[in-house]
């Protein structure tokens, strides 16, 4: 299932894809950053970003840190 484009950040987008499970592939979630994205913040605000994000979406579905 695929998501349009949402801003995680002003001016930032970003899109989050959802891979179902099925009997040969786990599931997976993919996020994607816009090309532009490193004209607002470098390589390594963007990982720090990216785990605080996936951090959030643990949260939201429930997990603990010691789970993922």
């Amino acid at each position: 299932m695929q998501e349009p484009w949402r801003c995680l950040l002003p001016r930032m987008p970003v899109k989050v894809v959802h891979y179902e499970a099925d009997e040969e592939f786990p599931c997976e979630v993919k996020i994607f950053y816009d090309k532009t994205a490193l004209n607002f913040l470098d390589f390594e605000p963007l990982a720090v970003l990216n785990g605080c994000f996936i951090n959030a979406l643990a949260g939201k579905a429930g997990f603990t840190r010691n789970q993922f």
